[in-house]
């Protein structure tokens, strides 16, 4: 994974609410901070979200696309697909592009 630190204010700066790629320290920056993600990929929208009792999934609209990880979920980032590309390597590449932070 990334080693360099995330700059959260910078980056939200720069991200002005419009869809900015998020590069994967960012990712894991917000998801350790317990925040959802909504984001697109290829066209398609998703949405990362955290729930207490199932924990973290990605969905798209109200179909699950991952399975439920709990306290897991960050290292299993490249055992989750979408378009035949694990999540790891989407926010690596910087082709996950954040639309809003919940």
């Amino acid at each position: 994974m990334n080693e360099e630190e995330f700059d959260e204010e910078k980056f939200e700066k720069e991200w002005g609410n419009e869809p900015t790629p998020l590069p994967l320290n960012g990712l894991i920056y917000y998801l350790e901070y317990g925040r959802e993600i909504e984001f697109s990929y290829r066209g398609q929208s998703y949405f990362i979200d955290h729930s207490s009792k199932e924990g973290r999934t990605v969905w798209i609209d109200q179909t699950a696309v991952s399975e439920a990880y709990n306290d897991d979920f960050i290292e299993n980032l490249d055992k989750i697909f979408l378009q035949g590309k694990s999540l790891t390597d989407i926010f690596r590449d910087e082709e996950g592009l954040i639309e809003f932070l919940y």
